[in-house]
């Protein structure tokens, strides 16, 4: 049996395929190489296919990254349109007027775009919690100083911890 050399191109071809279908059956339809040769070079170079595959991967997810981009640009112009001059709408003789934009649907873009905006600059997108004025944190943070420093001056010796006694009659 003849061993055929493959073309480095040919392999990163199968590894590819091997990437995009999940098999070495689907891989070997896909680029017309036999199904032994191709699990062959993933079992005896594990380091190169890793290698291989890798830059596969990273290239079809920075494909796929600038194809998102390209939606969220182009839906983010339709969007601004809509609102700037309203949507398109056909009538009943079947002619076509602009009508503004109603308030839901501006509520919902505006949720939405708000939303996402915060998590792209990684700032909170919700409000847990109570609400405290500064006079209420401000009188928090000074009782927890005054605890601090009485905790402080006891564990030093320098002031004694009083505590209520008993009376007789209790």
């Amino acid at each position: 049996m003849t061993r055929k050399h493959h073309a480095e191109s040919e392999k990163e071809e199968a590894v590819a395929a091997w990437i995009a279908t999940g098999t070495y059956a689907g891989a070997s339809r896909a680029c017309g190489l036999n199904q032994a040769t191709i699990r062959a070079w993933h079992k005896n170079q594990p380091d190169w296919w890793g290698k291989v595959a890798t830059r596969v991967r990273e290239e079809n997810e920075e494909r796929h990254r600038a194809n998102l981009t390209k939606i969220m640009d182009k839906c983010s112009e339709e969007i601004l349109d809509r609102l700037e001059n309203g949507d398109e709408h056909i009538n009943s003789k079947g002619e076509t007027h602009l009508v503004k934009v109603k308030a839901q649907p501006l509520a919902v873009i505006l949720g939405i775009t708000s939303e996402k905006r915060a998590l792209s600059l990684g700032l909170p997108t919700t409000i847990t919690g109570k609400q405290h004025s500064d006079r209420n944190r401000l009188e928090s943070l000074k009782q927890l100083g005054a605890a601090a420093a009485k905790e402080k001056a006891i564990a030093s010796g320098d002031v004694a911890e009083l505590r209520p006694t008993a009376t007789a009659g209790e």
